[in-house]
C-alpha cells in the first residue's frame, strides 16, 4: 500500500504541475500571444515547411562538413563563419545561420567526434546517474521524485538541444548546469562519498582553476564593451545612416571581438564612415588588414564602394564581382555587380549571373539580372526570352516581369509602334467608335504581343460589340498567359458568360475578380450571384 501511494504521489507531481502550468497559460498569456496550444498545434514534419526544410538543410551542412574533418572541425564558436560557405546560395543579405539547430551536431563540427562524444557523455552519464539512484533500494521515495523530475528536466533540454541552440542562451545553460551539478552531487553523496585526505591538494586544484579564469573575466568585460558599440553600428548599417560620430568611432575597441554578433568585420563597418567622409585612403587602408570573416565578402564589397568614389572603375568592379560570386544571393551584392557589368557592357559575366540564377532567389535579384541581360544584348536573344519566361512562371502577380518579358521578346521599335496605335484605340473608345479602336488593339497586338492590355482592351470592345465569344478568347489569353492579377480580364470574362446566359460560370470569374480587388464586379456579383445562391 505504501508503494503503491508512492507512486500516486508521483504521478500527482508529474501531472498537477502539467495541467496547472497549461491552465495558467490558456488564461493568463494565450490572449497575448504566448499561447502554448497554438504552438504546438504548429509543429509539422512537413517537408515542404520553409522551417523544417531549413533545418534540414543545416544538418545536411553540418553532416557533410564532419565527413571531411571528422577529428579537429572548425574550432569552438566557429560554425557560424564555415556555414557562411556552405548555406550561400540560400542566405538572404547578410543573415547568416549561425546555429546548425541542433547543439549536438554544431559541437561535432567545430569540435570534431571527440568533442561531440564528450558532450554527448554528459547526458548519457548524467542519464545513468539518476537511473541508478531511481533504482537504488536504499535512495529515499522522496529524493526519488526530485531526481525523477530533474531527469524529466534534462529530458526537455536534450530535446530542445536537438532542435534548437539552447548553447547559445545563457539563462538556459544557468539551469542546465545547475540539472547536471545536482544529478552529479545526489549520485556523489549516495555512491561516491569518502571523507576527503587530500583537502590541501583539493584546494590547490581549485585555487588554481579559479585563477586561470581571471582572464576571462578581462575578456568578458571586453565582449560586453564590444556589443554595446556594435548596437550603433548596426543601427547606423541597417539604416544605411551615420550617425556615430568618428570620435566614438576611434575610441571603440574593434579587436575583441573583431566581428559583430552578425559576423561583420568591425573594421569594414568602421571603413563605411571614412567612405561617408570622403577619406578613401584611410577607408582602403584599414581593408587591406586581416579580414575576420572572409566569407562574408563584406569587405569586398566595402572595397568595391571606397574605389567607386575615387572614380577607379575596373578596381571597383573587381571587387563587386567578388563579392557578387562570393555571395551570389545577397541584393547588394547583385545591385552592385550588374550596375559595373552594364556600365562594361560585359555580356559573359552577365550570362554566367543568369545561369546561377536559382528558384529560391529573391524576386528583386532576378529582376536586376535579367534588367542587365536585357540592357546589354536587347530584345530576341533566346536564352534572354526563356529566363524571362521562367520568371513569370516564379512570380506570376509580379507585374515587372511581364515587362521585362515583353522587353526581351519585343524590340522598342514595336513597343512604340504598339503604344502608338493603343493611343489611338483609347481616343476612338472613348468616342464610342468600337469597330476601330478593336481594328487598333488588333494591330497592336501583332507590334507587341507581351503586352497583356491590348488583349484586355481588345476583349472589351468585343464585349461592347456584342461578340460575347470573342470577348471570352481574348480575356481568357490574359487571364492563362499573362495572370497580371488585376480582376479587369476576369470581370470581362464573367459579364461575358452572364450575357451568354451562364450565371454559374460567370459568378466564379467575377469572386475571383472581387478576390483581385477589382471593385466593379463587386455590383455585379451581387446582382446576379447572391441572387441565384438564395433561389437555390
Amino acid at each position: 500500500q505504501e508503494n503503491s501511494l508512492f507512486k500516486i504521489k508521483m504521478l500527482l507531481n508529474i501531472f498537477v504541475p502539467l495541467i496547472l502550468s497549461i491552465a495558467l497559460n490558456q488564461i493568463f498569456f494565450a490572449s497575448k500571444g504566448a499561447n502554448a496550444i497554438e504552438r504546438a498545434s504548429t509543429i509539422s514534419f512537413n517537408t515542404s515547411d520553409t522551417s523544417v526544410n531549413q533545418r534540414l538543410r543545416y544538418y545536411s551542412h553540418v553532416l557533410t562538413h564532419l565527413k571531411s574533418n571528422p577529428i579537429f572541425g572548425v574550432g569552438l564558436g566557429n560554425w557560424k563563419f564555415k556555414s557562411i560557405e556552405y548555406d550561400k546560395e540560400n542566405m538572404d543579405g547578410y543573415v547568416v545561420p549561425y546555429h546548425a539547430h541542433s547543439d549536438f551536431i554544431q559541437i561535432g563540427a567545430e569540435l570534431g567526434v571527440i568533442g561531440f562524444l564528450s558532450y554527448l557523455s554528459i547526458f548519457l552519464l548524467s542519464t545513468l546517474f539518476s537511473l541508478k539512484l531511481l533504482l537504488s533500494r536504499e535512495f529515499e521515495n522522496e529524493k526519488k521524485i526530485f531526481i525523477y523530475l530533474i531527469l524529466v528536466s534534462l529530458g526537455v533540454y536534450s530535446i530542445d538541444a536537438n532542435l534548437n541552440f539552447p548553447i547559445a542562451r545563457p539563462q538556459v545553460i544557468v539551469v542546465w548546469s545547475l540539472i547536471i551539478s545536482t544529478i552529479s552531487f545526489y549520485f556523489k553523496s549516495k555512491f561516491e562519498y569518502h571523507e576527503s585526505k587530500n583537502y590541501i591538494k583539493n584546494k590547490v586544484i581549485l585555487l588554481t582553476l579559479i585563477l586561470a579564469g581571471l582572464p576571462s573575466i578581462l575578456i568578458s568585460n571586453k565582449v560586453y564593451g564590444s556589443l554595446k558599440n556594435q548596437m550603433y553600428l548596426l543601427r547606423d548599417f541597417n539604416s544605411n545612416k551615420f550617425s556615430t560620430s568618428i570620435a566614438d568611432l576611434e575610441a571603440m575597441n574593434m579587436e575583441i571581438p573583431n566581428v559583430t554578433v552578425t559576423t561583420i568585420p568591425i573594421k569594414a563597418l568602421k571603413a563605411r564612415y571614412y567612405i561617408n567622409m570622403k577619406q578613401y585612403d584611410k577607408a582602403l587602408g584599414l581593408l587591406k588588414k586581416n579580414n575576420a570573416n572572409p566569407y562574408l565578402f563584406f569587405v569586398e564589397s566595402v572595397k568595391s564602394k571606397a574605389f567607386e568614389e575615387k572614380g577607379i572603375i575596373d578596381s571597383a568592379y573587381y571587387y563587386s564581382k567578388k563579392a557578387y560570386f562570393g555571395l551570389p544571393n545577397n541584393p547588394l551584392h547583385v545591385a552592385n555587380f550588374v550596375k559595373f557589368a552594364m556600365k562594361k557592357k560585359d555580356k559573359k559575366m552577365i550570362e554566367i549571373a543568369a545561369d546561377r540564377l536559382l528558384e529560391s532567389q529573391s524576386p528583386i535579384n532576378w529582376q536586376n539580372i535579367i534588367t542587365a541581360y536585357i540592357d546589354v544584348v536587347g530584345a530576341g536573344d533566346k536564352k534572354l526570352m526563356e529566363l524571362t519566361n521562367r520568371a513569370v512562371e516564379l512570380f506570376p502577380f509580379n507585374n515587372n516581369f511581364l515587362l521585362l518579358r515583353k522587353l526581351a521578346h519585343t524590340g522598342p521599335n514595336k513597343i512604340q509602334k504598339g503604344v502608338k496605335l493603343s493611343r489611338e484605340a483609347i481616343t476612338f473608345f472613348n468616342n464610342k467608335k468600337y469597330k476601330e479602336a478593336l481594328t487598333r488593339y488588333l494591330e497592336a497586338i501583332k507590334e507587341d504581343p507581351m503586352e497583356y492590355s491590348y488583349y484586355e482592351n481588345a476583349a472589351t470592345c468585343y464585349y461592347q460589340l456584342k461578340e460575347y465569344g470573342n470577348a471570352m478568347v481574348y480575356s481568357s489569353k490574359v487571364i492563362y498567359q499573362f495572370n497580371p492579377g488585376t480582376g479587369k480580364s476576369e470581370y470581362i470574362h464573367g459579364i461575358s458568360k452572364i450575357a451568354l446566359g451562364d450565371i454559374n460560370g460567370a459568378c466564379e470569374f467575377l469572386s475571383k475578380a472581387i478576390r483581385l480587388n477589382f471593385k466593379e464586379a463587386e455590383i455585379t456579383y451581387k446582382q446576379f450571384c447572391q441572387s441565384t445562391n438564395k433561389s437555390k
